[in-house]
Formats: C-alpha cells, sequence, structure tokens
C-alpha cells in the first residue's frame, strides 16, 4: 500500500479494475484486512495506569515505540565530541492536550520534542516527547536543567562538549556540568540569576568590543555586533580572540575581534537546525505544496492556478520541497573568473534587460526529473491561439520550469547591478544548495546559453525581389513577417561567423 497509494483503504478490494489491486485482495478480505487495522495496538490498553499515578503517561500508547527507537538510534551511531541539545516540532492541527504553539519556528502548531543532535551530521542520538508542565518532579530543578540532564543520563557524556539556547543556558547548569566534566556553551537571557544588570547591558560599546566576568565558576561574555550577544561557558578561557569577517551594506569587507566561545557556538548549535532541514526533504503533500506555489506572486502574476480537480486526483501524492531563501540568493560582488563553455564576453544578454534581442524560435520547456533519472520533457502553450513565448523571451522561465528550486521566489537582483546568465547560473552552482547541480537544470541552463549564442549570430539577408523592395523598421521588427519572407525565399538567414554556411 505504501507502493500503490489510493485515495481510500477500502479502494484496493473494489471491483472496479481501475483500483483493484488483486495481489492484496488475493491475500486477504477487506472485512480481515480491516478487524486487524482497526485493532492494532502498539501497547495493552488493559494495562495503562490510572490517571495521577506516578506510572501513567499521556503518550501510553506509543511509550514502547518510542522507547524502541530511542534505543536503536543510540546503538547505530557512535556520538562525536559535540552535541547540542534544542528543541524540534512535529507538525500536527488537530485536538490534543500535547499540542503547542511556537509563533517563531516554522512549524508553529504540532507536538514539542527536546532533541540532543550531532552539530556535524544532524544525527538525532536522543530526544524526548514534551508532555508538559510536570508537577512530580517538583521545584529542585528547573525544565531547562531536567531536559539536559535527562537527555544525557543515559551515556557517558565525561570530556564531551555540549552547546544550547539561552532558554536552556543558566550559570546553575553550567556549575552542574562542569562537576560532570562536562563542557558546555551557549546563549543567555541578561535576566538570569547572578548575572549583574549593569553588566548585561552595555550602552557604550562598538563593534568587535568585548567585555568578559566570571561568575560561578563560568565566563559569560558581552561582545558586540550588529547587536549585543551575551553568552556563557564553563570552559572557555577570557583571553581566547579570534578574528572574523564581516561585510558591511555598502560590500565592503571587514575584520574584527571575537571571543573564541562565540565562534565556537555558531559552528557546534545547529545540529537540531540540521536535523530539521534533513527531515523538510521527504514527504510533503503534493497538494500543500501546489497550494503553496499558486499563492506566490510570481504565479499569481502569470496567472497560473490549479483545478480543484486536478488537487483531487492526486490528493495523496508526495513530493520533495524545500524553501531556503539563503538558497536563492545571487551573489552579485563574486569574482568569477572565464571558464569553458560559460564565456562571459561571448554572451552580451543582460539578465535585466526587459526585451534581449534576437529571440530565438523556441517553445517553453517545462521539465524535471523523477526517481529513475529519466528527463521528461513537456512542451505547451501559454493559451488558446497563443504563440508559446520562446526561452530568451520568457524572464521567468527558470522560475517556473523548476519549482522544486525556485520554490515560487523570483530572482532578486539588485537595481542598477547588470549579471548576465552565465554569471548568474555560475553563482548558483556555487551554492552549498546542490539541486542546482540535477542534470536537468545543468542541461537547461547549458540549452540557454547556447540557444542565446547562436541567436546572436544569426543573421538576416534579404533578396532583391519585390516583397523587399519597400521595407518598413515596423515591419523588421515584425518576427512573422521575417519568418514569412525566409519562408518564401525571400530572405536567408545564416551564421554571422561562417560567411559560407548554408541558408537554414
Amino acid at each position: 500500500m505504501g507502493i500503490n497509494n489510493l485515495p481510500n483503504m477500502k479502494l484496493y478490494w473494489s471491483n472496479d479494475m481501475v483500483f483493484q489491486n488483486t495481489f492484496i485482495s488475493s491475500i486477504m478480505s477487506r472485512n480481515r484486512f480491516l478487524q486487524i487495522f482497526y485493532n492494532l495496538h502498539l501497547a495493552n490498553n488493559s494495562l495503562e495506569p490510572e490517571r495521577g499515578s506516578k506510572e501513567y503517561s499521556k503518550i501510553y500508547k506509543i511509550k514502547n515505540f518510542t522507547d524502541i527507537l530511542r534505543e536503536n538510534f543510540k546503538k547505530n551511531y557512535s556520538f562525536g565530541r559535540y552535541g547540542t541539545i534544542d528543541e524540534s516540532m512535529i507538525k500536527f492541527k488537530g485536538r490534543s492536550s500535547l499540542k503547542q504553539y511556537l509563533p517563531l519556528k516554522p512549524i508553529k502548531r504540532g507536538y514539542k520534542v527536546w532533541c540532543l543532535c550531532d552539530p556535524i551530521t544532524g544525527y538525532l542520538f536522543n530526544f524526548q516527547i514534551y508532555l508538559g508542565k510536570d508537577e512530580i518532579s517538583g521545584k529542585e530543578a528547573s525544565l531547562s536543567e531536567r531536559v539536559v540532564f535527562d537527555l544525557i543520563s543515559s551515556d557517558n557524556f565525561q570530556g564531551k562538549y555540549l552547546y544550547f539556547d539561552n532558554f536552556f543556558t543558566s550559570l546553575r547548569l553550567l556549575e552542574k556540568l562542569k562537576l560532570q566534566k562536562i563542557k558546555a556553551c551557549g546563549t543567555i537571557r541578561p535576566d538570569r540569576a547572578s548575572i549583574p544588570s549593569d553588566f548585561a547591558k552595555k550602552n557604550k560599546m562598538q563593534r568587535g568590543d568585548c567585555e568578559s566576568m566570571i561568575i560561578l565558576n563560568s565566563i559569560v561574555f558581552v561582545w558586540m555586533d550588529t547587536k549585543q550577544v551575551l553568552l556563557a561557558s564553563n570552559y572557555h578561557k577570557e583571553n581566547e580572540v579570534v578574528s572574523i569577517s564581516r561585510r558591511l551594506k555598502n560590500g565592503q569587507h571587514i575584520t574584527i575581534n571575537c571571543p573564541k566561545a562565540i565562534k565556537d557556538y555558531n559552528q557546534f548549535s545547529h545540529g537540531v537546525d540540521r536535523l530539521n532541514q534533513r527531515i523538510s526533504c521527504y514527504n510533503l503533500d503534493l497538494n500543500s505544496a501546489v497550494k503553496y506555489l499558486v499563492g506566490q506572486e510570481l504565479y499569481k502574476d502569470e496567472g497560473i492556478v490549479m483545478s480543484s480537480d486536478w488537487l483531487n486526483k492526486y490528493s495523496n501524492e508526495r513530493e520533495n520541497f524545500i524553501v531556503n531563501d539563503e538558497d536563492k540568493k545571487v551573489d552579485d560582488n563574486e569574482d568569477i573568473k572565464k571558464e569553458s563553455g560559460f564565456d562571459d564576453d561571448v554572451d552580451n544578454w543582460n539578465e535585466s534587460d526587459d526585451k534581449p534581442a534576437n529571440p530565438a524560435v523556441t517553445e517553453t520547456l517545462l521539465n524535471d526529473e523523477i526517481e529513475d533519472q529519466t528527463d521528461v520533457g513537456i512542451k505547451f502553450a501559454p493559451a488558446e491561439n497563443n504563440r508559446p513565448t520562446s526561452v530568451l523571451m520568457d524572464m521567468k522561465v527558470d522560475e517556473l520550469t523548476f519549482p522544486k528550486i525556485y520554490c515560487g521566489k523570483q530572482r532578486r537582483i539588485k537595481e542598477n547591478v547588470k549579471l548576465t546568465y552565465a554569471k548568474i547560473a555560475k553563482s548558483e552552482l556555487r551554492m552549498f544548495d546542490r539541486r542546482y547541480g540535477r542534470i536537468s537544470k545543468l542541461f537547461f541552463t547549458y540549452k540557454k546559453l547556447q540557444t542565446r549564442k547562436f541567436s546572436d549570430a544569426i543573421s538576416i539577408t534579404l533578396r532583391k525581389t519585390k516583397n523587399t523592395r519597400n521595407l518598413t523598421a515596423t515591419q523588421m521588427l515584425n518576427r512573422d513577417y521575417i519568418n514569412g519572407l525566409v519562408h518564401n525565399d525571400d530572405a536567408f538567414t545564416f551564421l554571422r561567423c561562417d560567411r559560407s554556411s548554408p541558408a537554414f
């Protein structure tokens, strides 16, 4: 059923040959399958503890399953030196007492899960589902401290490094971890206990300035970047300073001093973010992806809508869909060298031009890759009785052809900055996001560049006939009129770089 996905489970036993699956229906009857399916449980409900007892759990029905997952996660991975602790969200919009609302998260409503991840690979080593306020634990430890020690309690973390954000970080937590020989570092809130208010809020600091103070065997840093950053660590030293590069609004790069603790935190504190990035690559509902696309300004401007019949037909399809604004950024300050196949001197076309010269007679191409790496091309006209737009004339052809890459967003190029298509293509290929390196995207880009070069190299020669005696500029700018002259042998085209080339 995971391979042959139907809208309704009962359709596998349907008499309609369109839906019927003889492999499934021949093994088991429908009523027998549904009886087993409806009574399939991960736990014995008769053994569930009473509400209010110490053994009671809100996730009792899946607790055995999550315990098996947690055990296998630890058994099949050797944890490295560094770890990140943060919360993650599982999307859920139904009714549940466990549902949380985090307005600053990409997934705002759902189940909150505390995660311990490897910051290098994003591997989930341990997790804990948030069950709400724990009245049994008492006041001997705060929620953040209890979560940290629960995630690391079952393993030996002596000599390893932990990083977390200001929700978890407190001087008391850092002191407890140091007693267990665990090195920890994280941003900290200025209103935490034992931090002087006049130290946490400095009014006269320049960019790159840093002050530090030792409190409860930990060191607290106040560093000024574009705004103040407050960080605490139980293993860094006060005099450890490194140099980092920052870019100003005018594009100029400057070098400023930064505590090594902050640089280490920026490097090793994104393990859970990396996990969420990996998860986002899988199984998003196609219906939701299409609704997202048609809601973007790019699709609205082009008048692209999806019919309800199409959405109902593909309601169970799954599709990979990622939105990362940093993956779509074009670096217009990049010093690009000439490379074979992308000669900027030959490519005189500018992406910011409204009307490129010499449009080629090429239909708009919509293509993408499927699982077996077979390219599927669909040539289509924009509307009835309209001529298909040329690849060179359509200024949004890349964004509309590859919705998985651009996600309904148009390229943003600074005003008064002229970039050739070759430079834009090379800048995209050098990004961390490797979707730009897909075979279909590479061939599409190469085809567009070569089509531009051929189009610029084509010249038109008129024969001396009665149809070419009194031509006007308006007629010469009309592509259909020129094509008619070529068709009637009143004109012919040839490659400008090869005077001996035959007409074609």
